[in-house]
Parts: C-alpha cells; structure tokens; sequence
C-alpha cells in the first residue's frame, strides 16, 4: 500500500504534445501532475532547474520530427532530469518510427527507455501513469509496471465509467470492458495488455472488498493476457472505473475471445 501523492512532471517538446498536454492537465481533476512546456531548449533547462527535486517523477513527450527529439535531446543529455526521466515519443498520422532508431537518436543511456505511440492515444498513455502513486493505492504498482503492460502493444484504447457507489465497481469494470472489446473487435487488432484503475472515495468501507472482487473479474476476463490493478482513492472522489486497453495489429482474422460469460458473483 502508499498513500500516493508523488508530483509527476511532464515535459513537452514540439507542438502536437504540448497542446495534448495542455488539455490533459486542464481537465485532470486528481493532482499531482505538472506540465512544463519546451518552446525552446533554453528555456526547457531554465524551467527544469526551476523544479528538480528528487522526490518527483519526470516524463520526457515528444513529437517524433527532427527539432522536437533535438531539443529532447539536447535536454536529456545536459540536465540531471533528463538522464532520468521516462521518455514517450508520439507520432502523427504517418506510419510509427523505429524505437530504436528514436533510441539512438535521443543517445539515451543505458538505464533509460523510450515508448512510441500513435497521437490520439496521448490520453490513454499519460492517464495510466498519472494514476500511478496519485491517491491511496492498495497495491504498490509502480511505473515499470505500467509500461511493461503498455509496451505489449502498439496502441492504448480507453473506457471509462461512472458509478453512483463502489459496490457497482465490479460490475462497471465487467460492463466496460465487454463494451470497449466489442468497439474496437471490426478492426485487425489483439488485446496484448490490459490496465484498470478504480476511482473512489478513500473513506468507504467498501474499498477493500470491492478491489478485491474487481481482481478476480480481472484475472477472469484477461487470462491469457497481461494485465494490472491499481487505485487512486481520494477524500471525496466520485466513483469511477477506468479502462485501458493495449492493441496489436495481427493478421489473424478472429483475434478476440468469445465474449465472457457474466461471472456468478455479479449475478446474486
């Protein structure tokens, strides 16, 4: 268990990140996230000096063209943050670049990694680790372990679902993934990986049992893929299941299950 509260800042380089994180932050309602915006590398060395510490997490985003990995780069090689933060590199509507070639050209060490994605899942990607360590969490999942699920697929698609109490969590949680697997089975696509977190009030009695039962649910409907629970329990928050989904183009033409039976627990 941790009670969260761990500041997570993110740094953008180039345009199409730094205005997907603009809107990410302004509409973030758990704290604990900020963005600092490179508009050119001096000023990216003057607000990272500004807010170094060592007890926060640093995430390094940037556009996949020249200027932006350059201005990373330049950034991740001169500054105590940069040779220590997570670094995602997000891509436009043209086909996704090598990640090593982003590897070698950020000239990461050897103790850094990089993730690419797709733009339109910024939301997705950056959700699942702003939830990592934000509010009280029963399970001490971390960011490694956010990325070895992210890191099975190409593309995160997400759910998410308001409940009016905690004990819908679990049927929220059934009911949300059989919806999102259903939205997104048309296309060419496997589930590689899949990440839940709940949103709840930390003073209800009922946090306990009803994470416990959502693992269960977890475990039956993910059984031959990886997957993960984590929570972010706040004073007064309202009651929320969200989903993410990490997708694997295949080739196969039926690359789903059949869709699960609703588990006897939720039927009484």
């Amino acid at each position: 268990m941790n009670k969260g509260n761990l500041e997570k800042v993110f740094i953008t380089f180039g345009k199409d990140v730094s205005s997907a994180m603009a809107l990410f932050a302004f509409n973030w309602e758990h704290g604990c996230i900020t963005h600092l915006e490179a508009t050119s590398t001096e000023s990216a060395l003057e607000e990272i000096a500004m807010h170094t510490s060592t007890d926060k997490a640093y995430f390094i985003l940037v556009d996949v063209n020249t200027e932006s990995l350059s201005q990373a780069q330049s950034v991740i090689l001169n500054t105590w943050v940069g040779s220590r933060a997570e670094v995602i590199c997000f891509t436009g509507k043209e086909p996704l670049t090598d990640s090593n070639d982003i590897y070698n050209r950020l000239e990461l060490n050897s103790h850094q990694r990089v993730q690419l994605f797709p733009i339109d899942c910024f939301e997705p990607v950056i959700s699942a680790y702003g939830h990592v360590m934000t509010g009280f969490s029963i399970s001490c999942v971390g960011f490694d372990d956010i990325y070895s699920i992210l890191q099975t697929g190409t593309t995160v698609a997400m759910q998410k679902i308001t409940c009016s109490n905690a004990k819908e969590l679990p049927y929220s949680l059934y009911t949300g993934y059989e919806k999102l697997i259903s939205e997104v089975k048309q296309n060419t696509f496997a589930v590689t990986g899949v990440v839940v977190v709940l949103i709840g009030d930390i003073g209800n009695q009922n946090i306990m049992q009803v994470t416990n039962a959502c693992s269960v649910l977890l475990s039956a409907l993910t059984k031959d893929v990886d997957s993960i629970i984590h929570t972010n329990f706040q004073s007064g928050a309202k009651t929320e299941v969200l989903l993410y989904v990490v997708l694997k183009e295949v080739a196969d033409t039926k690359p789903f299950q059949e869709k699960i039976k609703l588990p006897q627990f939720l039927t009484r």
